[in-house]
């Protein structure tokens, strides 16, 4: 048993937190693991975490379906994958831990609540750090970002 001094009248009951706003952020993947859900193709989870400015410490993920059934989505996985791996310079990568630790730039989006989810953030673009000095061409973009 765990002593308490706790008035949940006093504080707001919410769970989970608010998606960043949309915007351009420096980030570093600093997890990833495949996942193998049940009756399901195995999936690449990768998290990021938000490096400086006001949002810095929140998370932001992107789930990679390369072995999906369908071929198109997983193309877009690896387009996805080929993007981050631009971004950080990694090009020919033997494990996802690779890719961790090492600070890119990602355009994120906000998604409208749906299906009984709540408003979430997608990514729409990463790039790395040197392709975002002013006049710079940005290198890796996700071609199945929605306009």
């Amino acid at each position: 048993m765990a002593g308490l001094s706790f008035n949940a009248s006093t504080v707001e009951a919410k769970m989970g937190m608010d998606p960043v706003p949309q915007g351009t952020y420096r980030v570093a993947i600093v997890e990833s693991e495949q996942r193998e859900p049940e009756g399901k193709a195995p999936y690449l989870l990768i998290q990021m975490q938000i490096l400086e400015g006001e949002h810095k410490g929140r998370n932001l993920r992107t789930i990679l379906n390369l072995a999906h059934e369908k071929e198109s989505v997983r193309k877009m996985a690896a387009s996805e994958l080929s993007c981050i791996c631009h971004a950080v310079g990694v090009l020919n990568v033997q494990d996802s831990v690779e890719l961790h630790n090492i600070p890119m730039m990602v355009d994120v989006v906000v998604t409208p609540p749906k299906d009984g989810y709540d408003a979430g953030n997608r990514i729409k673009k990463y790039s790395s750090i040197s392709t975002t000095a002013p006049g710079a061409k940005a290198m890796a973009s996700s071609p199945f970002a929605k306009k």
